[in-house]
């Protein structure tokens, strides 16, 4: 296994990992992302100023925030997509790749969670 890909799976066990710790204790999250730099994962975190900013400013700051500073990384959504079998919505943990520079494929974690509020996850899926 080349360097690129143990660092692509580093990238995904960590925002499975923090995903699943939010989904346990609120039941969502907000974008975060971790970067790859001098051999190791640091999560990098961001602050428009504001509070309560929506998803999607977060995002877009996060990316340019990333963007300008590292060549890896990875960032964690909590999306929703359609089952294209069932029609039905399906929760997923979205992660976006950036590694030396190139944009990955977006891959995703479904997950439910149960009466407990305990998330379950299920196999890695390719999101379009």
């Amino acid at each position: 296994m080349n360097d690129s890909n143990q660092i692509m799976i580093q990238l995904i066990n960590a925002i499975i990992r923090e995903a699943e710790h939010h989904l346990n204790k609120s039941s969502e999250f907000y974008p975060f992302a971790y970067a790859y730099t001098k051999g190791q994962l640091v999560p990098v975190n961001v602050f428009s100023g504001e509070e309560l900013p929506s998803v999607k400013e977060h995002l877009s700051l996060l990316s340019t925030t990333l963007s300008d500073k590292y060549d890896t990384y990875a960032i964690g959504v909590n999306s929703t997509f359609r089952n294209e079998e069932t029609n039905k919505p399906l929760d997923v943990i979205e992660i976006r790749m950036v590694i030396d520079g190139e944009e990955y494929v977006k891959c995703g974690m479904p997950y439910q969670l149960n009466d407990k509020d305990v998330v379950q996850t299920f196999d890695l899926i390719e999101l379009e």
